[in-house]
């Protein structure tokens, strides 16, 4: 008999925690409990489920210290959530870039409903600030004040994009940092560059004649880092109004910076746009008053016209690590594959093989918690 009383209550204490785990999934009345990993990592990023309800209200920026040792994110649209790959973004600088991570926002709130927003907001309290910022205010007395309620960006092909275009200038000149899109992922410590930009569109490896390393004959605006009140910036906040085309997608972003660039170099202003085939050599700190222009690996591994090597084909793991081995950062061009369709969605690892495409990779190793907090990558 004592036995099987033993027997009986062993079976009991080993269904409890069952039991707590299925409580902590389903939460209880009037609160819902998310999880981040759907139960596939080993409850790594499970076992402590919060409580994901109600809405934020975000602080102004503009009413915060903010350093320079930071790297900035934007959201021009009033959308209120954060998408998994927003958030990988973030989560990945967060782990790597040795900076504080900063978001700025149109909207000033954020629904913490949303599985993806909730994790972001409270498992890197720390490393990642998400602010609100009005693009009207941090315009005034500047050389572009008007042009967020302007009729041009009304008329805009895409007015988030180009409010993006003009609200980086302004807010790496007034605070200084890096800036990148909200479709990288940060590989590496950022904290020994300053002063950089690089091009994202160079299709193969091609030296000078003095076997120079050719990094392309444009920069692009999705990521860099200047010095607050850096020369290039000041230029083309001076040039913008004068240049952007509401219907000509770069017009105020690459297109203006690659020109302020050139001036800054030292180029005539009559020169023909992507007449200069560009090497770290020429555009360097002593000749573009203290601006460089890296090996377009550092942050652009896959030109923006290679960009469907990053899905297809696949790669193994190492594969992909030894193609990155030069590289800060990766671009996924989520703006430009939308153009072409949808973004292609990244599933599951046991929908894949030992062969996978370097979202994935890169995703488990660097924004798990991102990753992880969807079944659609």
């Amino acid at each position: 008999r004592l036995v099987e009383m033993v027997a009986y209550y062993l079976s009991i204490v080993s269904i409890v925690p069952i039991v707590l785990i299925s409580l902590l999934t389903r939460g209880t009345d009037g609160i819902t409990v998310e999880e981040s990993c759907l139960n596939e990592v080993g409850g790594e990023y499970c076992a402590s489920s919060e409580a994901c309800e109600g809405k934020v209200e975000l602080a102004d920026i503009l009413d915060q210290d903010v350093g320079e040792d930071n790297i900035f994110f934007i959201e021009t649209s009033p959308k209120e959530v954060i998408t998994p790959r927003e958030a990988c973004s973030l989560e990945s600088a967060a782990r790597n870039s040795g900076l504080h991570v900063v978001m700025v926002r149109a909207g000033n709130v954020l629904d913490k409903s949303d599985n993806t927003t909730c994790h972001i907001l409270n498992r890197f309290k720390g490393a990642i600030s998400i602010y609100h910022i009005d693009p009207e205010q941090i315009a005034e007395n500047t050389p572009i004040e008007g042009f967020f309620t302007s009729q041009k960006l009304k008329e805009s092909m895409s007015k988030f994009v180009h409010s993006a275009d003009a609200l980086r200038l302004l807010l790496i000149e007034r605070f200084g940092g890096f800036y990148a899109d909200l479709d990288f992922v940060i590989l590496k410590s950022l904290t020994g560059l300053q002063n950089v930009i690089a091009s994202d569109q160079i299709t193969k490896e091609e030296y000078t004649e003095d076997n120079q390393l050719k990094v392309g004959d444009t920069v692009t605006n999705a990521m860099f880092h200047f010095s607050k009140g850096a020369p290039i910036l000041k230029i083309a906040l001076q040039g913008f109004n004068s240049v952007f085309q509401p219907q000509v997608w770069a017009s105020g972003g690459p297109d203006l910076l690659h020109r302020s660039l050139l001036l800054i170099c030292g180029f005539s202003p009559n020169t023909a746009y992507r007449s200069i085939m560009m090497t770290s050599e020429r555009f360097s700190p002593e000749h573009c008053g203290g601006v460089s222009v890296l090996d377009y690996r550092s942050f652009f591994p896959f030109g923006w016209m290679n960009q469907g090597e990053l899905y297809e084909p696949k790669r193994k793991k190492a594969e992909w690590y030894d193609h990155l081995k030069n590289s800060y950062a990766v671009h996924f061009y989520h703006s430009s594959s939308q153009s072409v369709g949808s973004p292609r969605a990244i599933r599951k690892p046991k929908f894949y093989g030992a062969r996978k495409p370097a979202y994935l990779v890169l995703a488990l190793d660097h924004c798990p918690v991102a990753y992880w907090s969807k079944d659609l990558f």
